[in-house]
Parts: structure tokens; C-alpha cells; sequence
């Protein structure tokens, strides 16, 4: 895995002359068998042909969309007779649309308003400007622009706004006292729902799902200290009344930070402030300069301060202060005194407990989320809505039924155990398949391996350790990747300061050693300290088990950790059946999956780590990645270099140049599709002109989307699977729901386990090779099962999905580095500084740099 610092100059950004169109879709696909669906999708008919847009420019700054609303909804209070019997709808920020003219003088207003601009603060002369823009058309035809889309959305949106809390386009109802789910740690799941505008083959509809998301409780931060740190009841007073410890300090510090705060004791100052920091010295130990009548100052402590100045004796003076306001003029407000301010949504990250928690309360049987979804949507009331009728919008209260199709899955090559010389097919059954009575393709030999445990003695005992390998050991020569010799090294560790030593230790004393075997209490620290040291310092191949899993012994779990080793090792487990796939395999191809994911700190994306990853065989079974650490962006800045060593790969693994490339892009953002189109492919084409001038290989580019609310319901119980009733495995949709004129489908390759399955979308941005429907629908499904981590058929191609391993196992690499800025309170702009360690933190050592392994001529 090649990694380097990318920090690209603006220019690297300019689009390039050429603008690139996506393709019209070619055709529908008529391959696989029918099935009858329901999605979350309501027809839309809008009387309106056109809406005048408003801009609108409000003299405050740096306000909020729920401030910027409250002061609108005052505007229109204040001076109706401006708007006559229309209903204006505003999104919060510079926008305004009206059904017809304001009767105003040139199009233009300019007034005055006494209002609150923050929660509890003073009112304030606000100055709203109102000017004509344009016109807008709302008339439904394919060539709807995205203007118009978020006119409607607007529309729909602007009442709801105004009652629940907003996120994106969903909202979120507070619960009721002693009504809401407890995550623990001051966080409490809100429920809702999610609605946007979509444009589709049948015009505009209305996408509405039910949705769930973590808030702080607004309670006293006296109590949002004791539920972060997990104080027992017994505890509480003591702790509060001696004070807290430097690494409780730290975990408050970290949890509050960036949540803002009012003042429970000055109900009349009770506007809402950013806390910055958590001071190190207690309230009766901070020294403040305090400003007295006579214009001098004082020095006192903030607790001698309240006491003085507000009568308040602390009840906890030991405890630290919250720091609010600008750094260069900061306040400083016991804990004591202040209260969580209503409505935040919890931006960090949950804990594992929190996680599954979360997932117990949004996830629903399919059935159940189609009804959840019905009754929200009648829930709405749009029919009662003043701005959706006076727009002259009408909403069905159904949801759209439309036809599907069931794509066969593949078939799946492996070795037959009795006869090795022959090669035996696997089908898979909804989604998933056992390899037994069959081997891996090709399995690799191990015989020299060892044992490291991190686990307690007591939790993971000596004989576990013998059952676990005997175990491992036999399913290991079922599945055709024989370890057929007892470990040379077995011994326990203690700590995660001994990972790199016992794993030093193995490196030098075993020469041949093949592969550590790390037998971990918890993920949590253990996890990635193995994988930074074995991937970027040593070259030592690890696969880590859970200690739970070593002291109750499962064929299954063995079976799996069974396919990992033999992938890391370089071995095939299976591939896909030659004489069943698209055409497009004819000639050399290569697929490349690609995936950017952000580096956080304080909440604020300031990194992305970037990656590539490309099939290095004609199977494809073998990948090869690239990695770089960049500027925070959605682009792959460095695209062209990553592309070109990935061909040049392809070329010394196979001898061949790829005549074709398959672009599998990871996109969040709808809206992005444009630049990523302009800016990726055409570096995608400069790699190939850097290898050679004439090489033009057909590149297909298709950006995948898992980030989005279209569900999918089987109608008729014979079509649902599973013990959630989801739609089968291989579910296609490429009509009705998809775009008017452009090429892209749903797809659901995988069995929903938990919950409702969600399709992934595939939009194709990019076609040289011409696919037709069936040929693009099928590559990608057939692509779905060749994940080498389980026998399951995944929920995205294997190239997408490892270019996101790629990005999470980089930031894992990061670990030690994201500790050691943790410990010294590191902000945003310390950790700017480092992009440079930060490049070098996630390069994987030349070691274990050989992804790829030659493959063997398989007999096919």
C-alpha cells in the first residue's frame, strides 16, 4: 500500500474545458424474474407553473436557521399587508418564494424589526431586506433544475421547520418528560422523519422515511457530569464535593466541549453560549480580574466572585469552570450554574453501547417500518398545510407500487475436496452460501505461525488456548488452508505497551514466521495499536480474535477468521464462475474502487484520508491499494498518480495493459456528482496519457450511494425474506423511482439481517464501454459476492467496499497519533500542523507492502 502527503494547489481543482455529461440511460433491464414492490416514494402533482424567488439579507451575522426563521416569522407578523393573502416560505438563510409579486415598489422592501436574536438575549434592531430575483419554473418535465427542487422543498419544509428540531431534511420531535430513550452519557434518541423532493421518471415525488437521532438532554451540567464519567449513586456527592481527576477532567472536557450552555441562576441573561474549554483549576482556585464600580479591577476567585456579586455560595467549589465566549475575552461560569441548552444533536461519535442501542430503537422489520412510514406520512397533514396549498401542491397519501426484478445470483468457483485436480461451483441461496463440501482455489500452507494473548490468564485459559488451536487447526485443512503445524510461540501479554514488543520480539527470533494469531479482550485500544505496529512498523501479518470467541468455540467463527488468513496470505478462496459473467470480461479489465473519509477533530473535518484500490487478476481476486492523507475535501486531489500506479500494477501482475477500467466511486453528496465527474475522470485520462500517449482505455464510472431514505417492500409474503420479511437478495429498480433520462438503478444485493434493508443506488456518470442495462446490473451484483471476508454476498461491489477497509484501517494507523494529541489537548490548528506525520503515520511498511501475489494459472 503506497501512501504519500497530498496538499494540491488550487489550480489542481479548475475543471477542465471539457464538461462531461452522464450518459442517457441505454435501456431498461429485463433480466430476472418479477416481483411486485412498495417504496416510500408519494406521487406529486404541483398546479403552480412558477414561483418568484426573493432574496433575503438580514443584518445580523453568523445566525442560525432557527433564529434567521424566528426572526422571518416575525417579519411577516409585522407587516402583512405586504404579502396580502399569500404565504411566504423561507429556507433560513437568503432565500424567499412567493406564488406571485409582492405589491411593493420596485420589487424591493427594506424594515426594521425590534427582535430576540438569540435564545433569552435582549431584543436587537434587525434590518430584513427583501429583493426580487426571478422567476422560477415549477413545470414537471425532465428538465426540472435542481432550482426548482429546492423551491418545492422548500415549500414543504417551511411549517415543519418551525416546530422540530432540523437536521439536513429531517426533523425530530422532542420527547416528552421521562418519555425519552436513554443512551446514557447525557444522550437520549429523538424521533422523526426524513422528507425530500426527488425527481423521477414519473415526475416529482416525495421521499418520507422515520428516523432516529442522538441529542444531548438539556439537564444540569452538575448531572451531565456525573452521566459522562458514569458516577455511581453513592459516589456522586464525594466525588463532586473533592473534585474530579486529571483523566476525568479529560473525558468531561471531551464530551462538553462545543455543546452550548445557558444560565440556570440569571433566567434574564439566559441566552445560549459555546463552551470552549473546561478550566484545570477549580471555581475556588481560578483568579479572575473582576471589574468594580469605580472602573478598577480586583483580583478574586470565580467562586469569591458569585458570592460577592450574586449571593451564590458554590456547593461544589472544587469542581472546574466551563470556559465560554472568544478565547481573547474569555468567561468563566461554574459547572454548577449552568444547564445543557435544549435541542443539540450529538455530533460525536457514540459509543459502542450507544451504537447498538440506537440500532435496537430505529430498526424495524420491513412490514413494520412500510406502516411506520404510512403513518408518519399521514401524520404530515399537508392537505392542511397553508404554504403546500397556496403553492397549489397535492401530495398522494399512498405509497408507489411499481415492478422490480430478481437477478440470479452467480455462480462461485472453488476446489473440490475429493478431487483436487477439479474445480467445483457454489450458488448462493438469499445471499449467502457454504463453501462445504469444497476448498479455497487456492489455499496457502502455513507452518510457521504464532499465538499472542492479551487476555488475562483468568479470562482466556491455557486449555482454551489448546482447544482453540486443535479447533482451528482441523477447520483449517477442511477449508483448504492447512495449518499443518502446532504455533511456535504461545504466550500471553500484558498491555497494550507490549504489542510492539512481543511482536518485535516474533520478527526477529521466527525469520519464516507467516502469521500472528492476537487474541484481544476488546477491540478498544488493543485493536489498533496491533494493526499500526504490524502494518506500518514490522511487516507482521495479524489476525486478531476476540477472547470470547477463543473460550467458546464455534466451527463458524473458526471458518471465518479461516477466510481472512487465506486472503492475507495471498490465497484465493473462490472466484466468480468465468462462463456466467458480463461480456465486459473479455478483454483486460481492471476495477478500481475509491472512497474519501474525513479526519475530525473538534467536531471539524480538517484531513481526508483517500483511496484506491484496483483488481490486480482477470478473476478479480487480488487487489492492490493506494492511500494519501490530503486537505479536507470530497475530491481525490492526487487521482491521477494513485490511478497510474495502480495500472502499472495491473500491467506487472498480468502483463497486460487493461483495455477497460470500472470505476466503482464511494459518493455521499448527490450535488457532487458534477465535480467529481469533471475532476476525476479527466485525471483518471491523464493517467493513462502518463503511461502512454495513445493508451485511451473505456472507462465506466459509477458513483455509489448508500447515504439515502428509498426503501424497498416486497408486497406479497412469498416475495419477503428472512425474519425481517425484506425484499430478496438481487432486487433491481431501474424505472418509475430512478431519473428521468440518465442511468441509474437500485440495487439490493444483500439479506437484511436486522431491520430494513436499504438498496444501494448506483448512478452511471460515465460510459465508453456502452454497457446496456442488464450487462451494468449484473457485473455489479456479480461483483457484490466476491468480498473475501465472508460467504455472504455484501451490500456494495468488493472494490468499493475494500477501498473503504483502505481508509478505515489508515485512520487506524493514526491511532497512536490521535492518543497523543488527546492527552495534550491538541485543537484543530495543532493538528493542521501534523499533516505531514500524519502522511507518514498511515504508510504501510515495505515489509508487508505486497498486497498482490502472483496468482497461479487456475484451470477454469
Amino acid at each position: 500500500m503506497e501512501t504519500a502527503l497530498v496538499v494540491p494547489e488550487q489550480k489542481e481543482h479548475e475543471l477542465p474545458c471539457i464538461r462531461f455529461r452522464p450518459p442517457k440511460r441505454p435501456n431498461y433491464g429485463r433480466i430476472g424474474r418479477e416481483i411486485i414492490l412498495r417504496t416510500n416514494y408519494y406521487r406529486m402533482k404541483i398546479v403552480a407553473e412558477k414561483v418568484q424567488h426573493y432574496s433575503v439579507e438580514m443584518s445580523t451575522t453568523m445566525c442560525s436557521r432557527k433564529t434567521n426563521r424566528e426572526i422571518f416569522t416575525r417579519f411577516l407578523a409585522t407587516y402583512p399587508d405586504h404579502f396580502a393573502d399569500m404565504h411566504p416560505v423561507y429556507d433560513g438563510k437568503e432565500n424567499m418564494y412567493t406564488k406571485k409579486l409582492l405589491p411593493l415598489d420596485h420589487q424591493n422592501l427594506s424594515v426594521v424589526l425590534l427582535v430576540p436574536v438569540e435564545s433569552g438575549g435582549r431584543p436587537r434592531l434587525v434590518t430584513v431586506s427583501v429583493k426580487w430575483v426571478g422567476e422560477i419554473s415549477l413545470m414537471s418535465n425532465d428538465n426540472l433544475k435542481y432550482e426548482a427542487i429546492q423551491v418545492i422543498d422548500t415549500i414543504l419544509r417551511h411549517v415543519p421547520s418551525l416546530r422540530y428540531a432540523t437536521i439536513g431534511k429531517s426533523f425530530y420531535y422532542k420527547p416528552l418528560p421521562d418519555q425519552g430513550l436513554s443512551l446514557g452519557g447525557g444522550r437520549e434518541i429523538w424521533m422523526g422523519y426524513h422528507q425530500s423532493t426527488k425527481l423521477t421518471r414519473k415526475g416529482c415525488m416525495l421521499n418520507v422515511d422515520v428516523s432516529a437521532a442522538a441529542f444531548h438532554t438539556a439537564i444540569p451540567v452538575i448531572e451531565f457530569l456525573s452521566k459522562v464519567l458514569d458516577l455511581p449513586e453513592n459516589l456522586r456527592i464525594s466525588v463532586m464535593e473533592q473534585g474530579i481527576t486529571h483523566s476525568q477532567h479529560h473525558q468531561f472536557s471531551k464530551a462538553i466541549k462545543n455543546l452550548y450552555i445557558e444560565l440556570a441562576h440569571f433566567p434574564t441573561r439566559s441566552r445560549m453560549r459555546k463552551v470552549i474549554n473546561v478550566t484545570e483549576q477549580p471555581a475556588d482556585e481560578l483568579i479572575i480580574d473582576k471589574n468594580l464600580p469605580d472602573g478598577s479591577t480586583k483580583k478574586c476567585t470565580v467562586a469569591q466572585h458569585f458570592l460577592e456579586q450574586h449571593q451564590i455560595t458554590l456547593q461544589y467549589p472544587h469542581l472546574p469552570c466551563l470556559q465560554v465566549g472568544l478565547i481573547e475575552f474569555p468567561s468563566y461560569f461554574p459547572i454548577e450554574v449552568c444547564i445543557l441548552a435544549d435541542y443539540q444533536r450529538c455530533v460525536k461519535k457514540l459509543t459502542e453501547g450507544q451504537k447498538s442501542q440506537m440500532i435496537w430503537a430505529s430498526a424495524k422489520p420491513a412490514p413494520d417500518r412500510m406502516r411506520a412510514i404510512s403513518k408518519q406520512r399521514d401524520a404530515l397533514e399537508f392537505e392542511l398545510d397553508p404554504c403546500v396549498n397556496d403553492f397549489g401542491i397535492q401530495i398522494s397519501s399512498n405509497m408507489t407500487e411499481l415492478k422490480g426484478r430478481v437477478l440470479r445470483p452467480p455462480s462461485l468457483v472453488y476446489s473440490d475436496n475429493k478431487s483436487p485436480q477439479k474445480d467445483a461451483s457454489k450458488s448462493p441461496t438469499d445471499g449467502a452460501w457454504d463453501m462445504r463440501p469444497y476448498k479455497f482455489l487456492d489455499g496457502i500452507h502455513i507452518t510457521c505461525w504464532a499465538i499472542a494473548c492479551f487476555a488475562e490468564p483468568k479470562e482466556v485459559h491455557e486449555d482454551c488456548l489448546t482447544r482453540y488451536v486443535h479447533l482451528l487447526r482441523k477447520i483449517s485443512q477442511e477449508s483448504g488452508v492447512p495449518i499443518t503445524e502446532y504455533p511456535v510461540f504461545c504466550k500471553y501479554g500484558h498491555g497494550v505497551e507490549e504489542v510492539e514488543l512481543v511482536l518485535r520480539f516474533l520478527k526477529e527470533t521466527y525469520p519464516d514466521l507467516q502469521l500472528v494469531l492476537v487474541i484481544l479482550p476488546g477491540k478498544h485500544d488493543f485493536y489498533p495499536e496491533v494493526k499500526r505496529v504490524g502494518d506500518t512498523l514490522l511487516g507482521v501479518t495479524t489476525q486478531c480474535v476476540q477472547a470470547k470467541n477463543v473460550v467458546k468455540t464455534f466451527a463458524k467463527t473458526a471458518a471465518n477468521i479461516c477466510l481472512k488468513i487465506n486472503a492475507k496470505l495471498g490465497g484465493v478462496n473462490c472466484i466468480l464462475n468465468p462462463q456466467h459473467r458480463p461480456q465486459i470480461y473479455n478483454e483486460s479489465v481492471i476495477f478500481l474502487g475509491c472512497n474519501v473519509t474525513n479526519i475530525t477533530v473538534a467536531d471539524t473535518a480538517i484531513q481526508s484520508v483517500v483511496s484506491i484500490v484496483g483488481s490486480m487478476d482477470a478473476y478479480p481476486s487480488k487487489y492492490a491499494a493506494t492511500v494519501r492523507v490530503q486537505e479536507s475535501q470530497d475530491l481525490i486531489a492526487d487521482m491521477a498518480a494513485m490511478v497510474k500506479e495502480l495500472l502499472l500494477r495491473f500491467h506487472r501482475n498480468t502483463g497486460f495493459k487493461p483495455s477497460r477500467i470500472v470505476v466503482y466511486r464511494d459518493a455521499a453528496l448527490e450535488n457532487m456528482f458534477h465535480e467529481i465527474l469533471q475532476y476525476e475522470l479527466r485525471a483518471i485520462r491523464e493517467a493513462c496519457k502518463m503511461i502512454e500517449k495513445e493508451y485511451e482505455p473505456g472507462i465506466t464510472f459509477i458513483a455509489v450511494m448508500k447515504r439515502h431514505h428509498t426503501r424497498l417492500f416486497a408486497i406479497y409474503p412469498m416475495h419477503q425474506t428472512g425474519q425481517s420479511r425484506n425484499i430478496p437478495p438481487g432486487t433491481t429498480v431501474d424505472s418509475v423511482i430512478t431519473h428521468p433520462t440518465q442511468f441509474d438503478f437500485f440495487l439490493c444485493s444483500h439479506a437484511g439481517i436486522q431491520g430494513t434493508s436499504r438498496p444501494t443506488r448506483y448512478y452511471v456518470l460515465w460510459d465508453d464501454n456502452k454497457m446496456p442495462a442488464d450487462e451494468m446490473q449484473q457485473m455489479t451484483y456479480q461483483l457484490c459476492h466476491t468480498y473475501v471476508r465472508c460467504n455472504r454476498a455484501v451490500s456494495i461491489p468488493a472494490p468499493a467496499y475494500y477501498a473503504i477497509l483502505v481508509c478505515t484501517r489508515a485512520k487506524i494507523h493514526l491511532w497512536e497519533r490521535e492518543q497523543d494529541r488527546e492527552r495534550e489537548g491538541g485543537s484543530e490548528d495543532s493538528a493542521r500542523l501534523d499533516l505531514s506525520h500524519l502522511a507518514r503515520a498511515v504508510q504501510v511498511s515495505t515489509i508487508n507492502s505486497k498486497i498482490v501475489h502472483n496468482s497461479k494459472n487456475f484451470r477454469l
